[in-house]
């Protein structure tokens, strides 16, 4: 997956530094963690929100574990894991 040189670090996992707050409603959340990924993934960036579906895969009590699905413009479905740090 092609990922953005301002976000690509020193190990293998790309993070971006915008934060998103996970105290906000998970509508909103869910738009901001979408904002993210079309930053880290370039080829991502133009689609329309409507391609990409955001899920909890579990909550504590300061961390939050996001599936985010795309649909990608060739059709392929994928999904990627986002950790939310609180």
């Amino acid at each position: 997956m092609d990922i953005a040189p301002s976000v690509a670090i020193h190990d293998s996992i790309p993070h971006h530094p915008l934060s998103v707050d996970t105290a906000l409603s998970f509508s909103v959340m869910s738009h901001r963690v979408i904002d993210v990924c079309k930053k880290l993934f370039r080829k991502w960036e133009k689609l329309d929100d409507s391609r990409f579906t955001v899920e909890t895969v579990s909550g504590g009590i300061t961390n939050l574990l996001l599936k985010v699905s795309v649909k990608e413009g060739n059709g392929d479905n994928v999904a990627v894991t986002v950790r939310l740090y609180g």
